[in-house]
């Protein structure tokens, strides 16, 4: 079993609860957090808010904005090396996508 953490982030007014973990392999460790509204039928203005964060706290990523010619960042771009920093990427990914999708479907964990 692995500890989880709740939290709660503003995206644009609106509270997102989130939850967070750490994930390990024997040579990286990232931590991941996620979270959404679930959806809320609306646009932008008034549709769901959904947040992803990855913090590297061990490990051989590159995790960089990408921009388009005028600077704007309009992606991020994530890049690791070797196995263990590929498996603790699918964790965080896998964990992350558990997390919207309990939280669409109301469940608490």
């Amino acid at each position: 079993m692995y500890a989880i953490r709740e939290s709660a982030q503003k995206i644009n007014g609106v509270v997102v609860d989130t939850f967070e973990r750490q994930v390990h392999t024997e040579d990286a460790v990232l931590r991941v957090e996620a979270g959404t509204t679930g959806p809320t039928g609306g646009d932008r203005a008034s549709g769901s808010r959904t947040f992803l964060d990855l913090t590297v706290l061990y490990g051989d990523y590159l995790l960089e904005p990408e921009c388009d010619e005028d600077g704007k960042v309009i992606g991020i771009r994530i890049a690791s090396c070797g196995d263990d920093a590929l498996e603790a990427l699918m964790k965080a990914l896998d964990f992350s996508l558990h997390a919207y999708v309990d939280q669409c479907n109301g469940e608490d964990d």
